[in-house]
């Protein structure tokens, strides 16, 4: 079995066994990966590798080229050296209408994403403990920025980009599930980057201040609201919420016990 990870340098496998490959190798590999099983046109795959240049005749004869040591060194990793001629890895590319494919790869951005969706499912079940394991568990996933070795191609940008979306949404299910299962404090650091990067969104400035109130940081959470609400007026966002937040901790209705902040209306839950 093949295996494609691409959170990070990209790193291919046959049956647990690396195999070393070219930086253009890599990025033959990572434009068929991001479509497993589907067979991307000859012509598609030169566009993709090379987007400075109109597929020709030349880019052709080094697309087939580069295949045909990619699938080398996939055979390469398979012993006795005198079976190679005839292994399985000598299909892990496919050949045929439209074009190639990988019929069978295990892809770390696939478990990614499955385990992102089962940790928001489990969140929104109830289920905070299994939400917290699945959406630490996807997070252990990435290594580096994703299709790293694709060198900026548009492919991987818009591949890239939306993986990284996948990735925030992880993050505040993992962050809302500390916060229901009060982890206030293991969680305030993840929360402090992450809200630093989104500096717009409330849900999040909520959560941390809850997080910092619970772990007996109020001169913290104090600052975090006046900022909030300063980002608001400068922007000229509706300051409402903001406003409100300030006014609650003020006047100490950011409770140290249930009920607590709510995904679902993305805002502070006071009584």
């Amino acid at each position: 079995m093949l295996a494609v990870d691409l959170l990070g340098p990209t790193v291919v496998r046959w049956d647990g066994a690396p195999v070393p490959l070219s930086a253009l190798g890599a990025v033959l590999v990572l434009i068929l990966a991001v479509a497993p099983g589907h067979a991307a046109a000859s012509a598609d795959i030169q566009e993709s590798a090379w987007p400075d240049h109109e597929p020709d005749d030349r880019t052709a004869a080094r697309l087939r080229s580069t295949i045909r040591v990619v699938r080398s060194c996939i055979a390469g990793t398979c012993t006795p050296p005198s079976a190679r001629t005839a292994c399985p890895p000598y299909r892990a590319i496919v050949a045929g209408r439209p074009g190639y494919r990988l019929p069978a790869v295990q892809i770390d951005a696939s478990r990614f994403v499955e385990l992102a969706d089962r940790a928001r499912e489990s969140l929104q079940s109830g289920d905070h403990r299994n939400a917290w394991q699945l959406a630490s568990d996807a997070m252990r996933l990435w290594r580096d920025s994703p299709l790293v070795d694709a060198g900026g191609r548009p492919f991987s940008v818009r591949y890239a980009d939306r993986l990284l979306q996948r990735r925030v949404a992880v993050e505040v299910t993992r962050c809302e599930s500390a916060i229901r299962l009060g982890m206030y404090r293991e969680i305030i650091t993840d929360l402090q980057q992450l809200a630093g990067t989104r500096p717009g969104d409330f849900g999040l400035t909520c959560m941390l201040v809850t997080a910092l109130v619970r772990s007996g940081c109020p001169d913290k959470a104090g600052d975090l609201c006046y900022r909030a609400l300063r980002y608001a007026n400068e922007y000229n966002f509706d300051a409402t919420s903001q406003q409100q937040l300030q006014h609650d901790w003020l006047n100490g209705k950011i409770p140290l016990t249930e009920p607590t902040w709510s995904p679902s209306t993305r805002s502070l839950v006071t009584s």
